[in-house]
């Protein structure tokens, strides 16, 4: 949970050594790489809060480039979280049926983090990207007009902004995140 630099890094820690315990203690190399998988997301986050933007308008921090590339890593995790929540679940599954599911699930959320994480190499195209964002907030949740991550005062959570192609019959929308978790 990052409502906090320190409690990030202090949740970056636990992951650390819950991935090295899991590993030592179970041989269970799928758990242990996604318990991983998620300490490196506190660990992003803790770094984050040392570059972050105090508010989205904050032209200085967010046009940093370490601001810039650390919200591109956050996007990329973001992407791939329901793969390693499924990474997760396989390896603590025993039935033979429900592990050949998994592998068609699996395949299918890196499928979907893919065409999430499309849609902003997309954002370069103007043809893609007709909606007004500067007059209309976007409904999407890391949507936004600049690649950013900030944290207004009022927030619990940190934001990211992800400037993204508009979502269409060919362009998924960022609820293919929810679709691919669930």
């Amino acid at each position: 949970m990052c409502f906090t630099g320190e409690m990030s890094a202090a949740f970056a820690a636990l992951g650390l050594f819950s991935a090295w315990w899991v590993h030592a203690k179970t041989s269970n190399v799928e758990l242990a790489s996604g318990i991983f998988f998620f300490f490196t997301m506190e660990f992003l986050q803790a770094i984050q809060y040392y570059f972050i933007a105090p508010f989205l308008g904050d032209n200085d921090q967010c046009k940093s480039t370490v601001n810039q590339i650390l919200t591109l890593l956050g996007f990329i995790h973001i992407c791939l979280q329901p793969y390693f929540c499924h990474v997760i679940n396989a390896s603590l599954t025993k039935s033979p049926k429900y592990l050949d599911r998994y592998v068609v699930i699996k395949r299918l959320c890196l499928i979907g983090g893919f065409l999430l994480f499309m849609r902003y190499p997309l954002s370069f195209f103007p043809s893609l990207n007709t909606m007004d964002l500067k007059h209309q907030a976007s409904t999407e949740w890391l949507r936004g007009d600049k690649l950013c991550t900030f944290k207004t005062k009022a927030m619990y959570h940190l934001g990211w902004s992800v400037p993204m192609a508009d979502p269409s019959y060919y362009v998924m929308s960022a609820s293919i995140h929810s679709f691919c978790m669930f």
